[in-house]
């Protein structure tokens, strides 16, 4: 675990909680709000829609716009600003400041522990600004923050280009990119945040200004890979575009659980010699209603051939003596729509769930003795513990100067609980948290994107290196000193 007393745990503790500069919180601020008619006010100025904490929309607002239904009302915003316009977002924000009110941002809700919902705080929800721009001779595109990864790869398509959205459809691209965005075909195209030349956002004074390289360079470097505690509202991404290889190829084999040690030491080997942009998962989890644990051995290989792409994972098909299989090994062609497809069946929309990501340089070997006796309490199917090996040469290392992002080790250990009755809650939560427990003294730090922020307050610091962290913390107080937007702790 990383020393980060240096920096001082009450500074730490400041940005993690959000605490400086807040004037009113709560049902308080919502009452008085409500009483002299400030988001009736609100209303007035914007093209969008205000909901408010009473209103008869409200509460299917607030379910619709987080993905994990187990979140959806824990925690309750003063109210929800669907905007239309970048203006809008402007406005909201001025208005947040004015009226004492923290800013919670809202691009499409896929945060499994539900980020987006602050108490008492005016979410800005950006789901509706969608707009698509792409200059394919030049292998460019504009898109705003509500624009879905689906939906953005079916733009690219027809022009034979493509950009690392994430594995499942329906993840937005505003958080995702923030969050630095490990999606298709990274070992070659590098985390998503890397692929960005430029952003338009509004600031904590409600300003609208465009961060680049060259421009506002210290808002740029924080947006791409500060995740949910980002102190702008980005409202456009320009970024850059990747020819589409030609074929895709899956690979995907199931073991009995019991072959744990044989698969963990196969495994370790064979990886060895798979091409090095290759992402390889051994994933443990039930495989259907039976509950009954496999272990999942799985790549997919994007290239110029199916021959190339068959080639880049031939260790894999190897399949050591003593393990025994279950069910037929998959190793044929599919369409990057099959992918899409296959990965959204395994992480349902609106389902209760938990989940936690932790970096690691342990190996499978090491891992999976650990895993396998924790794998048998897991939830039902598509419950599951992944070791994801993410392939390629890092584009952003820990200690990288050019971005917040931090990738502290090669291998992310992503683990997934999914239940439908909500008194499950509390069962299916503890047994995440319990592997993660296990998988800690391995650990060397967080993706900002999928780790529980709310283990304990140390946790968003453990996401970036420890010289991210500092100056992430002193970029806040220079951009946002009074805190009008929410910060890490949920």
């Amino acid at each position: 675990m990383r020393d980060n007393s240096r920096i001082t745990r009450r500074q730490a503790s400041m940005i993690i909680l959000g605490t400086a500069g807040a004037l009113l919180t709560g049902d308080s601020l919502l009452a008085q709000t409500s009483a002299d008619g400030r988001c009736a006010a609100l209303q007035r100025k914007i093209a969008g829609r205000v909901i408010s904490k009473g209103d008869a929309a409200y509460a299917e607002t607030r379910g619709a716009i987080v993905w994990n239904k187990r979140v959806a009302g824990l925690r309750a915003p003063a109210a929800i600003v669907q905007v239309a316009s970048t203006q809008d977002v402007a406005e909201a924000v001025r208005f947040a400041r004015a009226n004492g009110l923290k800013v919670a941002i809202c691009g499409g809700g896929h945060n499994y522990h539900g980020a987006v919902l602050r108490d008492g705080s005016l979410l800005l929800d950006l789901g509706a600004l969608k707009a698509i721009n792409v200059d394919a001779p030049a292998k460019r595109a504009s898109v705003q923050p509500g624009v879905k990864g689906g939906e953005f790869i079916a733009a690219l398509a027809p022009h034979g280009l493509g950009f690392p959205v994430g594995h499942c459809s329906d993840v937005n691209l505003s958080g995702y990119i923030l969050n630095g965005g490990f999606g298709w075909n990274n070992g070659e195209w590098g985390p998503a945040c890397m692929s960005v030349q430029g952003m338009e956002m509004v600031t904590a004074l409600g300003d609208i200004l465009y961060a680049d390289s060259e421009h506002n360079t210290d808002l740029f470097w924080a947006a791409r890979g500060a995740g949910p505690g980002f102190f702008a509202v980005v409202t456009r991404f320009d970024l850059v575009l990747y020819a589409m290889p030609k074929v895709f190829r899956v690979f995907a084999a199931n073991f009995e659980l019991e072959s744990a040690p044989i698969i963990g030491a196969w495994f370790t080997e064979a990886v060895r010699s798979v091409h090095p942009a290759q992402e390889v998962a051994c994933e443990l989890g039930p495989l259907d209603a039976s509950r009954k644990p496999v272990i999942t051995v799985s790549t997919v290989a994007l290239a110029g051939s199916q021959a190339e792409a068959s080639a880049r994972y031939a260790s894999l098909r190897s399949v050591p003596a003593g393990a025994k299989l279950v069910g037929e090994i998959v190793d044929q062609p599919a369409s990057f729509q099959d992918l899409l497809q296959m990965v959204d069946g395994y992480f349902p929309n609106h389902a209760r769930m938990a989940g936690d990501a932790l970096w690691t340089a342990a190996s499978v070997a090491e891992l999976l003795p650990k895993l396998q006796p924790l794998v048998a309490n897991a939830p039902p199917a598509p419950s599951s513990i992944g070791l994801f090996m993410l392939g390629g040469e890092a584009k952003a290392p820990l200690g990288d100067r050019t971005s917040a992002f931090s990738q502290a080790g090669p291998t992310e250990v992503g683990v997934y609980g999914f239940w439908d009755d909500a008194a499950q809650d509390q069962a299916g939560r503890s047994w995440v948290r319990s592997v993660a427990r296990e998988v800690e003294p391995f650990s060397v730090g967080g993706y900002i994107g999928e780790t529980d922020l709310s283990a304990s307050p140390e946790r968003a610091a453990r996401c970036f290196s420890p010289e991210a962290w500092a100056k992430l913390l002193a970029l806040k107080k220079k951009h946002d000193p009074d805190h009008v937007f929410h910060s890490y702790l949920i």
